[in-house]
């Protein structure tokens, strides 16, 4: 079968032999993949929510340079020079320094928070 091939387990929360609902309606049972880490899935989503509000703060002509690097064709870099009058190597540069300002803007806070949240004096402990 399809989950045996992948990996998918799934767990009976209602117990199966009850054959779902007064009825015998199977549909009405509810399953768990426990194979699923929903706690990971969330960590996920927010992860990605901070990297899409982060990309937001950039200009839109670095934003479109970043994601089209990484989602596009081997050659785009060579084109973006080609069209913009630039050098592979001045290309790569500024590649290198936006992905160095997202890395910076994208764990500032949490670096901050661990450290010393704003509003919290730590120095009279």
């Amino acid at each position: 079968m399809a989950r045996e091939r992948e990996g998918i387990i799934f767990s009976y929360i209602d117990s199966p032999e009850g054959g779902g609902d007064e009825h015998g309606d199977v549909d009405s049972l509810e399953f768990t993949d426990e194979g699923c880490n929903v706690e990971e899935q969330i960590i996920q989503k927010l992860l990605l929510e901070k990297l899409n509000k982060v990309l937001k703060s950039f200009p839109a002509s670095d934003r479109d340079f970043l994601l089209h690097s990484f989602g596009s064709d081997f050659g785009y870099l060579a084109a973006y020079a080609r069209e913009h009058g630039m050098t592979k190597m001045q290309v790569t540069r500024k590649k290198e320094k936006l992905l160095d300002e997202l890395r910076e803007k994208f764990f500032e806070k949490e670096c901050r928070t661990e450290k010393n949240p704003p509003g919290i004096d730590r120095t009279d402990r």
